[in-house]
């Protein structure tokens, strides 16, 4: 599968969460080298000098990347329609669906016209004072809005799931017939959770008993055996699913950003 039709270029590719960060090296789909390191101190003080030494262990260099991207994943991300964003602001929806426990520096949103819905979140500043300092053409956005994007940038009338595991949570958005059917973020423990998760949401949608490619990816730092949640899924919806493993699924994904 081909995500982009642009010129190949060296594309610095960032995952990056609260547990763990991945720098992928791209040229093209082709993922020539991967870097990754999980963060020991997880106080927001602290991210910054372990990104630092971090960076300074790859031996890159700011200038070997035409293009640098980062994909952010946190469970706080909520989907809503343009008009609903445009007579409000990212505060109040980001405190109507989550809360207020968050600073309003924090909170960040993502436009996505083409599906005519607005990705708000929350991401911390260490994040945005790191990356941009360095890579001052850095696009910064969330996982979610990389995923969509990729999503539609194949086809999406036929029933699809992406599933993207990260250490303490998970994203799934479910899509068919051209359009979101649905976006959300869930905790979990154990691959169980996950296929409950998947499997009260398919039915919900009345879904179930439809044809559905699910593809699994897993985030940074993240330790997922994607053969037992395959093997999971399948137990439970037999032929119904066709369960697919996407290595640097988000990271080809963010070529489509630059």
């Amino acid at each position: 599968m081909r995500y982009q039709t642009h010129m190949a270029k060296n594309h610095l590719a960032i995952d990056i969460n609260t547990s763990a960060v991945r720098f992928v090296k791209l040229n093209g789909d082709f993922v020539i080298q991967e870097k990754n390191i999980r963060f020991t101190d997880k106080q927001d003080y602290r991210y910054k000098q372990q990104l630092e030494e971090f960076w300074e262990q790859t031996g890159w260099k700011e200038t070997d990347f035409d293009d640098v991207s980062l994909s952010w994943s946190e469970k706080q991300t909520s989907l809503v329609p343009v008009n609903v964003f445009n007579e409000s602001d990212k505060e109040s929806i980001f405190a109507l669906s989550f809360g207020r426990h968050v600073q309003n520096d924090e909170i960040d949103y993502n436009r996505l016209p083409v599906q005519g819905v607005v990705n708000v979140f929350s991401i911390p500043m260490w994040v945005k004072s790191f990356f941009v300092i360095r890579f001052p053409r850095i696009v910064i956005q969330h996982e979610g809005t990389h995923l969509i994007r990729g999503v539609f940038s194949g086809q999406t009338f036929k029933l699809k799931t992406k599933l993207v595991v990260h250490e303490t949570h998970f994203l799934m958005l479910i899509v068919q017939e051209n359009n979101v059917q649905f976006y959300s973020s869930f905790e979990w423990n154990t691959p169980e959770d996950i296929v409950y998760y998947y499997s009260f949401s398919i039915q919900q949608q009345g879904k179930s008993q439809l044809t559905n490619e699910i593809e699994l990816a897993v985030g940074a730092g993240a330790e997922l055996d994607t053969e037992q949640l395959k093997r999971s899924l399948e137990a439970i919806h037999g032929t119904n699913v066709q369960v697919l493993t996407g290595n640097h699924l988000i990271e080809k994904y963010q070529q489509l950003c630059v």
